[in-house]
């Protein structure tokens, strides 16, 4: 549960090399103005402790006075409730099957239930492999991933040579969803 967004100033972060300021991953349920009161929390909690664990956050946030207190759910009854729902979740990702397509290939691993958009539930796979609607969404939803994924990292130097191997998946992605559209 995130504070609303209030104005206050940025406060750049120093290190020895560089200067930085928290702001929110896009898509996360964080604004900026969030980011700026968590981020510094986190930071001194793996100062602290050389790494950051979720343990660690939750037992800084269980002060009514900490930065990350009203980011979280205290009531038990509605936090029981989000643990079962995200237990539901994880059940969910953890089965898969395995696609036999004929006597002489080798069997093919999925996950037997995936969400084909940000929407809707999660859709059983085999559904989704017979419907040419639910494929196209799955695969403007893999593109969506894969430049998500692309963006968190782009950054790391020695990550550079995988990119000029993604950018033609990005791009023969876009096409197929083109043609089909």
């Amino acid at each position: 549960m995130a504070r609303t967004a209030t104005k206050q100033s940025r406060s750049r972060q120093r290190s020895e090399h560089w200067t930085y300021e928290f702001k929110a991953v896009e898509g996360s349920r964080l604004t900026d103005d969030d980011a700026q009161r968590v981020g510094p929390e986190l930071a001194r909690i793996a100062q602290r402790d050389g790494e950051i664990r979720k343990d660690a956050v939750v037992d800084a946030a269980r002060s009514p006075r900490s930065r990350l207190h009203n980011y979280f759910e205290w009531d038990l009854r509605k936090a029981a409730e989000k643990h079962w729902l995200d237990t539901a979740g994880r059940l969910i990702r953890a089965i898969k099957i395995e696609v036999i397509t004929g006597p002489h290939r080798a069997p093919k691993e999925a996950r037997a239930f995936v969400k084909i958009d940000k929407t809707t539930g999660y859709k059983p796979i085999i559904e989704v492999f017979q419907r040419e609607d639910y494929r196209t969404m799955m695969l403007s939803r893999a593109l969506e991933d894969l430049e998500v994924w692309k963006k968190r990292y782009e950054n790391f130097i020695d990550f550079s040579t995988l990119f000029g191997g993604v950018a033609p998946v990005i791009t023969h992605a876009q096409q197929q969803l083109r043609k089909v559209a």
